[in-house]
């Protein structure tokens, strides 16, 4: 069904935090719920749901809204592990590794709107990150989903099972084309580069990306991470490299010729593997997988400057 925004008056707010839950949630009457934000409200799949072979969320009217939520690890044969959306809409959330059979990874849209959110790291059997017969996703970004279909294994971010999907202002990804969309400012891999921040889970926008400034105005004030949209939005979920915990990349200006060495210094708490992502002065970029207390030979053979970004649990700084 299409989104009834003024049909919905009944507000819950869910304070940050990561919750389970042993059943899913079906949500068949008109309510908006609104989480702390993709970073600090999260919904994680475990073995009692997943044994169950049911959705997170079920979503079955057109008069509910799910917001400001990380949905996460979800595992099982359902279609739409993460949710199942017949109507309704979802708002600045982030799909990560729900995974297993059926159709849609992350979600399965049978109709309603899906608008801010980033899809990564999905599999299902048809449509990795998105699989949708009717709807409308407006500044999403697709990356880095799978399909497990005989014949088409491989990265598919969206399954567009009727041909009837309408997408503004949206990074696509690998998807799986019927003729009949709509794609308003909406690319496929292999159109653009993007030039995101990382191409293993940071999708912000670099400087120098084609996909900054050039959207159609929609009705979104901010993107998924609460920073404004301008007059004339990027493409995508994230407007540019800068986001929530993230700043600004650190600049150096160098003469041509040699290399500088870069200390790695993460943040208090964080640990593992990180990616340190340099932007040359020409635009293009390398990725460099590094750890705490590691120093880094960083090329400069083109003279100019250069912008560093570290990315490590999840976020840029």
């Amino acid at each position: 069904g299409v989104w009834k925004d003024a049909a919905v008056t009944a507000v819950v707010h869910v304070a940050a935090g990561s919750y389970t839950n042993k059943m899913g949630y079906v949500l068949n009457t008109p309510v908006r719920i609104i989480g702390a934000g993709a970073d600090a409200g999260k919904f994680v799949g475990g073995k009692d749901l997943n044994a169950l072979n049911v959705p997170m969320f079920k979503v079955t009217t057109n008069e509910v809204e799910l917001s400001g939520f990380t949905v996460s690890d979800c595992a099982n044969g359902t279609s739409g592990k993460a949710v199942w959306l017949n109507g309704g809409a979802l708002r600045d959330c982030r799909f990560e590794r729900n995974t297993g059979g059926g159709s849609g990874g992350a979600v399965h849209q049978e109709g309603g709107l899906v608008t801010n959110c980033v899809f990564t790291g999905n599999s299902a059997t048809a449509g990795g990150g998105l699989w949708m017969s009717a709807g409308e996703a407006v500044d999403c970004t697709f990356a880095n989903n799978e399909a497990r279909q005989t014949g088409s294994d491989g990265p598919e971010d969206i399954y567009d099972y009727s041909g009837k999907l309408t997408a503004v202002n949206c990074y696509l990804g690998d998807m799986f084309v019927k003729a009949g969309e709509v794609l308003t400012k909406s690319y496929r891999k292999g159109e653009v580069d993007p030039k995101f921040a990382s191409e293993k889970g940071n999708y912000r926008l670099l400087p120098g990306s084609p996909l900054i400034g050039v959207g159609d105005p929609v009705s979104c004030v901010t993107d998924a991470e609460g920073y404004a949209i301008p007059d004339t939005p990027s493409v995508g979920a994230l407007q540019t490299v800068s986001g929530a915990g993230a700043t600004e990349p650190e600049n150096l200006v160098v003469n041509m010729g040699g290399s500088v060495s870069v200390s790695i210094a993460y943040p208090a708490g964080l640990v593992g593997a990180g990616t340190l992502t340099v932007v040359r002065p020409d635009g293009t970029l390398t990725e460099t997988e590094v750890t705490d207390g590691a120093t880094v030979a960083v090329p400069t053979g083109l003279g100019g400057n250069y912008s560093l970004i570290l990315s490590v649990g999840g976020e840029s700084y």
